[in-house]
This record gives structure tokens, sequence and C-alpha cells, in this order.
């Protein structure tokens, strides 16, 4: 389907789309995944000030408390193969609360310094930190429904 060339900010509204002109829908698909992440009518924000956490103390403060929810969650499971649901519920409850909870509160400092625009430079750990967060999360989720799954199966006790 051929369009007549058209500015692309007309042609979407989308002003992360560069005002380069489009002939044909295709390019236009093309031209959004290309520009994404490009401003049309404004230069990149620059942050105005540096932030003053230490991102690497940030980092290992989520990695710990992530990584001290996995072993409660972990605990938690074996509680529930010994058919002690009580327990395993309870230290399921102390993974949320002690581990992901603080591990998610040191991320979000990080984050809401960022929306604020202080600058903070690119680290490894704290990308590894952030994704050490998220499968923890994840697993905590799973390891909380396998319990219920399991309760169901054999009955509480």
């Amino acid at each position: 389907m051929k369009r007549s060339t058209v500015k692309s900010a007309e042609l979407t509204g989308n002003p992360f789309i560069r005002k380069a002109d489009i002939t044909s829908s295709s390019d236009y698909f093309h031209k959004e995944r290309i520009d994404m992440m490009t401003y049309s009518n404004e230069e990149p924000l620059e942050p105005t000030e540096v932030s003053e956490i230490d991102l690497n103390q940030v980092a290992m403060q989520i990695i710990l408390h992530s990584g001290s929810a996995k072993t409660l969650a972990d605990e938690a499971f074996q509680l529930a193969k010994e058919k002690k649901f009580k327990e395993a519920y309870a230290k399921m409850e102390q993974a949320e609360t002690e581990g992901l909870l603080k591990a998610h509160q040191a991320q979000t400092l990080v984050i809401q310094e960022e929306a604020r625009g202080l600058a903070h430079a690119p680290s490894l750990l704290f990308t590894h930190a952030q994704d050490h967060l998220m499968t923890t999360m994840c697993e905590v989720s799973q390891i909380k429904r396998l319990i219920e799954l399991y309760e169901l199966i054999v009955g509480p006790q």
C-alpha cells in the first residue's frame, strides 16, 4: 500500500520517529523500528547532576537481599515437601518482606534518581543485580505456586 510522501510525525503523531519522508507503509514501519529511541525535535536529554549514590554498593545490596529471598523460598519449598505448610507460608512471607522488598527498594532508589535527571554511569554489576532480582522474583513466585499446588494435592496438614 503506497502512501503519498508524508512526514512521519504527521502520519503517526509519534515524537520518537525522525521527521523523515516516508513513501510507503513498509517504509513507515521500518523507520519506526530503527528510530524508536530518537527524538524528532529535541536533543538527547542530558542529566543535570551526578548522583551521589554508589551504584556498586546498591548493586551489592540488591544481590544480597534477593539472594536471601531465594534461600528463604528454597527453605519454604523444603518445608512444604515435609507437609509443614504453615511454616512454609511463613518462610515465603519472610522471603517477600525481608528479601525481595528490600532489594526492590534499593533498585527503586536508583530508578527514581534517574527519573529526576541524576546521572549514573553504566554499571555491569548493577545490571547483573537487576537480572538477579528479576530472576529471584520469578522463582519466589513460582515456588509459592508450587507450594499452593502441592498443598491442594496432599491436603493441608
